[in-house]
């Protein structure tokens, strides 16, 4: 695990005896120190541990200066020691060993106790247990090719056209089609809104080689990064741009260090010398929401060998989520779903789809409306809310996808509204024909629309080609 306690992100302990609560510029640290210098030390704590709970080293200092003083909880010595050693296996360097040995030989038999239930659970061999990437994250078996495309002429139409750095996501289906685009992140003056319909639509007739799980192809979400330069100029334009993210990620930026490591992990052997530097696992630490986001999605390797998900994504998704970052909310809900809920989660599962049918995310929005519309699970659809999610949809920008026709021709279904459903549908019909796909399952919605039948199922899932 890499060290934050890096320029910019560290903190020291001072030469006088007291523990002080150090302040490091960061997201949602920042936040947690602006509560505790305001005397709100309830609020602060909770932060803090929120942060701890990620391995973030200097958050767990903190509570353990906190714990020490009585601050956002009863006093306790031996729990504040607990803190200052888990600090301190999690990369925080501001006390030194001799100090740590000191405290701990001061503790009673019940206070060493009290130290170690802190550090059973957020020591850094208990967090790797539970909570950080660690090891090789690819399923065995996994085809060590990424998927590709058979032909890149839809690409390089857009690269022509524009000048941006870009990562977009999708799934390459087992019949090499490309589904589901999704917008990550990029470097562009340009916005997402501008530059994602041209793409998505080129994308989306693009053709590719699947992936293979022993070498049966599989459907498979993926990202890619996208560089456009229309000018000579773009490859000078992108390294000085690469250049001022990686000065201001060491320095402390958190959206920096996110966006510099995004787009980094694609720029081999550059990205390869930067491996002690995860400035993306140092970011989500940090409680930069995006990056919490991604750092549990790094698990999503392995769901196809486990059957079933990792549990050590679910901290950094329901981290990210909890701090607004609403395409967080539709992974965290299917992560969720993909456990066969209890009866209790299901209504936590319908208040993060309503979130995601709210968000900016085109993917988050789409995939919420269709699960709250026609889900297998009646527990979790809300027709009234579908609805409105599609709405939005169909007034956006991105209009040659078909699973938006079919999000939103499910929400009308599920109003009532056969005529638009049926309009909608057929919309998505035609639209999917036209880029090749297999339309059995869509033809099949129709024809229920057209019968006045609402539809149940999941309706982003395909036939085998």
């Amino acid at each position: 695990m890499p060290k934050p306690g890096v320029r910019g992100w560290g903190c020291a302990l001072g030469a006088c005896a007291a523990l002080l609560v150090c302040k490091v510029a960061k997201a949602d640290f920042q936040w947690a120190l602006s509560q505790f210098d305001a005397g709100h030390y309830e609020a602060a704590h909770a932060e803090f541990l929120a942060l701890a709970a990620l391995g973030n080293g200097n958050a767990q200092y903190n509570l353990g200066a906190m714990s020490l003083k009585g601050q956002g909880g009863p006093a306790s010595k031996g729990t504040g020691v607990g803190w200052l050693l888990a600090a301190a296996e999690n990369g925080y360097g501001g006390v030194s060993a001799d100090k740590l040995q000191s405290f701990k030989a001061s503790l009673s038999e019940a206070e060493l106790h009290e130290a170690q239930q802190v550090l059973d659970v957020y020591g850094h061999e208990a967090l790797l247990r539970t909570t950080l990437p660690s090891g090789n994250l690819v399923c065995p078996g996994l085809a060590s090719d990424r998927p590709r495309p058979t032909n890149d002429d839809a690409i390089k139409e857009f690269t022509a056209t524009h000048t941006a750095v870009i990562l977009v996501g999708f799934t390459v289906g087992a019949d090499g089609h490309l589904r589901d685009p999704e917008m990550h992140a990029a470097l562009s003056d340009m916005t997402a809104d501008a530059l994602a319909p041209p793409l998505f639509e080129l994308l989306l007739r693009s053709r590719w080689l699947p992936q293979t799980l022993n070498k049966v192809p599989l459907d498979r979400r993926v990202t890619i990064i996208v560089r456009a330069y229309k000018s000579s100029e773009g490859a000078t334009w992108q390294i000085r741009q690469m250049d001022k993210l990686r000065t201001a990620a060491e320095a402390g930026d958190v959206d920096a260090a996110y966006l510099f490591s995004a787009l980094r992990r694609f720029d081999a052997p550059q990205a390869k010398e930067d491996n002690t530097r995860d400035f993306m696992l140092i970011a989500a630490q940090a409680g930069h929401p995006k990056a919490a986001h991604e750092v549990g999605r790094r698990f999503d390797g392995l769901s196809l060998c486990n059957k079933g998900e990792d549990p050590r994504k679910f901290p950094w998704l329901r981290y990210a989520a909890a701090a607004g970052e609403t395409s967080a909310d539709l992974d965290l809900a299917q992560a969720l779903l993909n456990q066969a809920p209890a009866a209790e989660q299901l209504t936590q599962i319908r208040n993060l789809l309503q979130g995601a049918a709210t968000s900016d995310s085109y993917r988050a929005k789409k995939h919420a409306v269709a699960l709250l519309a026609a889900s297998p699970v009646e527990a979790i659809r809300l027709p009234a809310v579908a609805l409105e999610g599609a709405r939005a949809l169909s007034s956006g920008p991105i209009q040659s996808d078909p699973q938006m026709f079919e999000a939103v021709a499910a929400a009308q279904a599920a109003n009532g509204d056969f005529a638009q459903a049926e309009a909608q549908q057929q919309a998505a019909l035609t639209k999917a024909k036209a880029l090749g796909w297999n339309t059995r399952f869509i033809e099949e919605r129709l024809d229920s629309y057209r019968n006045k039948k609402t539809w149940y199922g999941d309706i982003f899932a395909g036939p085998a080609p």
